[in-house]
C-alpha cells in the first residue's frame, strides 16, 4: 500500500522488494504497483507460499480490524534481501514495515544506510520491545532500530515499543509523550501517527513536539483501512522530492512531508478500500494550496 500511493503521487521513482506467491492474487497484486507507476523487478514470486493476505473488517465509524496472513511475506529472508543489495543503489528514502522477518527488516535498512538513503520504519504490526522479545529477534529489533533515520508508529505501535501495551492516548499530551520518550532512542526524527488527530513531531532539530493536523475537508469517514499506509507512502514520496540526495538539515522539509502525508490519508478515509480510496496528486495538492 505504500508503494503504491507513493507511486501513484508520482514526482519520484518508486521500488518495492518483497515477495508474493506465484498466484493469482500474487499477479493482481504486481500489477496493481506497475499500474501505480511502481518497479516491481525486485519483487519475487514464490512457488511454496500463498501470497499474504490482510482479512479487514470495518466498523460502521469508519475503524478498522486487520488480521493477517503472512504467506509468501515468510520467504523474504535476509538471503533474498542481499541477493537485491543493487535496488538500494541511487535511493534516497527508504520505508521499511514489519510485515517481514526483522532479521530481513533489518538486513535492507543496513542495505539503505550503507548506499546513502534516509531510512523509515513503520513499525508495525508492533515489534516487542527489546526487554521481552525472545534473544534473537530482541537483537534483530536493535538493528533494524540502529539503522532508522525516522521511526513512524501509531499510537498502540508506540504503546507496544515503550513497554507498555495497554498505555491509554486520550489527550494530545498522551501522544506528544510518546514521541519524546521514543525519540530519546537517538532517532533523527520520531512521528507518531494519530488518526484523525494528525501526527506529532519530534525531531534532532527541535525536541518541541509539533503537531501536524490533517485539513478539513468535505465528506464523512467510510473506511479508515489503509489510512495510515497512505499517510506513509505520501510522506516518504514528498520527502524524497524535498530532500534529494542529501540528508535534511532542519525540520522544515520534514514538516512540509508530514501535511502532505496527513492531507492525503484524510482524502483516503473518505472511500471504500485501501489503494482504491488513494488520493491523486491533483487532489492532495489542492489541499494544500
Amino acid at each position: 500500500n505504500q508503494a503504491a500511493m507513493a507511486g501513484r503521487l508520482g514526482g519520484a521513482a518508486v521500488a518495492m522488494l518483497g515477495c508474493v506467491g506465484r498466484d493469482d492474487a500474487g499477479e493482481m497484486l504486481r500489477r496493481a504497483l506497475v499500474d501505480c507507476g511502481v518497479d516491481i523487478a525486485a519483487v519475487a514470486q514464490d512457488d511454496a507460499s500463498a501470497t499474504g493476505t490482510a482479512f479487514i473488517t470495518v466498523e460502521a465509524a469508519g475503524e478498522n480490524t486487520i488480521v493477517i496472513d503472512a504467506g509468501a511475506n515468510a520467504a523474504v529472508t535476509p538471503e533474498l534481501v542481499n541477493a537485491r543489495s543493487g535496488a538500494f543503489e541511487g535511493v534516497s528514502v527508504v520505508v521499511c514495515q514489519n510485515e517481514v522477518a526483522l532479521a530481513s527488516t533489518a538486513a535492507a535498512l543496513r542495505l539503505a544506510k550503507a548506499n546513502g538513503a534516509l531510512t523509515i520504519f513503520n513499525p508495525a504490526p508492533a515489534p516487542e520491545p527489546s526487554s521481552t522479545a525472545g534473544d534473537g529477534e530482541a537483537g534483530h529489533l536493535d538493528e533494524a532500530l540502529a539503522s532508522t533515520d525516522i521511526v513512524m508508529p501509531n499510537e498502540s505501535e508506540a504503546a507496544v515499543m515503550l513497554g507498555d501495551r495497554d498505555r491509554e492516548f486520550l489527550a494530545d499530551s498522551d501522544f506528544e509523550q510518546a514521541a519524546v520518550a521514543l525519540q530519546r532512542r537517538g532517532f533523527l526524527a520520531t512521528v507518531v501517527t494519530a488518526g484523525a488527530r494528525g501526527a506529532v513531531l519530534v525531531s534532532r532539530f527541535n525536541e518541541t513536539p509539533q503537531w501536524v493536523r490533517p485539513p478539513p475537508v468535505q465528506g464523512s469517514v467510510r473506511d479508515t483501512s489503509g489510512a495510515g499506509d497512505c499517510l506513509i507512502g505520501a510522506f516518504a514520496a514528498r520527502l524524497a522530492a524535498e530532500i534529494g540526495s542529501s540528508p535534511p538539515s532542519s525540520d522544515a522539509p520534514l514538516l512540509s512531508a508530514l501535511r502532505y502525508g496527513c492531507t492525503a490519508a484524510s482524502l483516503s478515509v473518505q472511500a471504500d478500500g485501501c489503494q482504491s480510496s488513494y488520493p491523486s496528486r491533483e487532489a492532495v495538492e489542492a489541499l494544500l494550496v
